[in-house]
């Protein structure tokens, strides 16, 4: 149904399907529609602009989580109820469209070339910010709003100190990048870091994953990223081309950062790796997902199937440490640390821009405490020498 609105805009209505609509979904479908009807009616069939119970262009002020929040001209229930039937027109006139404010800040940072990863994050960590402000608008926020809103989280949701800095990282991006308000976000501290040391596979561990595992795509995947100190995502992105077999080196593309470098493969890897090639045949990907039921051409494995075959050959090794795939990366780099390996050498490898990232395996390394005796040992044998 086609009527016009009393910009004299063409609009038409349809409607959401869902009985349940958070403020987050209705900022979220700003991006691409203008206008909502809250409507207690099943259906909009032979309805008008003066439908009974509603009110044609007021703000929506008295629920108040929705005040502020929604564009210009919203309909509301003269009750002030808004229903789980909600309706919204698509303005059909493509130049009147403006974006939402997560869209926006979508093609902002695409425009910076940041990370799906981290454009996702930050979406995310601004959704949630924006529902705990409303209704007042984010742009109409002040410094004392995100410092309750930052307590909010520590002590109410029991947020750690790495979400709270990513949260901070994100509401800076919205005021000094999009909003050019940087004094609201110029005194907000951070939480002190903490310094939690990973916990590292001994090499007796990492042969008994290896040997735990049968199937020989799922080998070869935790060797490769083993051998190289790879993330999770870097080992299953790594394509045919990536591995080069006359240097015994794999090159990892568009890593953390959107850097390339070039880590160890060893002969080890490259022999379960040949084997594992003759038995599947990959075409592009090195570890391919499924056949996709659209006919296209495959996907690289998953992430979360990766680290599930991780997971799956730990609990088979009997391994007790509370590890994750990243495990195997902070392994890498301890077994080259106590192999003697220079601690340059290492951050190169791992693609750490900073050697204090890198300094972080000094902690865990057995090579500078090997040679210390425990003060516990010490007592025990001057005693027992004292008996003879």
């Amino acid at each position: 149904m086609k009527w016009e609105n009393n910009q004299g805009l063409p609009t038409r209505w349809f409607s959401a399907g869902c009985t349940s609509l958070s403020i987050e979904q209705l900022l979220e479908d700003t991006d691409r529609c203008r206008y909502f009807l809250p409507s207690t009616r099943a259906s909009l069939a032979g309805s008008s602009p003066t439908l009974p119970g509603l009110e044609y262009a007021r703000p929506y002020a008295k629920t108040p989580q929705f005040a502020g929040l929604l564009p210009d001209f919203v309909y509301r229930s003269r009750g002030g109820i808004l229903s789980t039937n909600y309706f919204y027109s698509m303005d059909s006139s493509a130049e009147n469209r403006q974006p939402g404010l997560f869209e926006t800040v979508r093609r902002e940072m695409r425009l910076r070339n940041y990370s799906h990863k981290t454009i996702k994050a930050y979406r995310s960590c601004i959704r949630k910010y924006a529902g705990y402000l409303s209704p007042i608008h984010p742009r109409d926020a002040t410094d004392a709003h995100i410092r309750k809103f930052l307590l909010h989280l520590i002590e109410k949701e029991g947020y750690g100190h790495s979400t709270i800095n990513q949260m901070i990282n994100a509401l800076r991006y919205l005021y000094v990048e999009l909003y050019k308000r940087p004094m609201v976000v110029g005194e907000i501290a951070r939480p002190r870091k903490e310094r939690p040391l990973p916990d590292i596979l001994s090499i007796e561990e990492v042969t008994r994953i290896f040997d735990s595992t049968q199937n020989i795509k799922h080998k070869a995947l935790l060797m490769v990223a083993y051998a190289g100190g790879l993330r999770v995502g870097e080992v299953v992105r790594l394509r045919l081309e990536d591995i080069d077999s006359d240097r015994n080196m794999t090159h990892v593309r568009k890593a953390k950062g959107h850097k390339d470098r070039y880590t160890l493969l060893g002969e080890a890897a490259l022999g379960i790796l040949r084997e594992y090639w003759r038995s599947y045949h990959p075409r592009e990907w090195l570890f391919e997902g499924q056949d996709r039921k659209d006919g296209k051409a495959r996907r690289h494995l998953t992430e979360r199937s990766a680290e599930a075959i991780f997971a799956a050959a730990v609990s088979r090794a009997r391994i007790g440490k509370q590890v994750t795939f990243h495990s195997l990366r902070h392994s890498f780099a301890t077994h080259l640390l106590e192999a003697g390996v220079d601690l340059r050498y290492i951050q190169d490898l791992l693609g750490h821009s900073s050697s204090k990232t890198t300094e972080i395996y000094t902690h865990v390394s057995q090579k500078k405490v090997e040679r210390i005796q425990s003060p516990l040992d010490l007592a025990m044998r001057r005693r027992s020498e004292e008996e003879d």
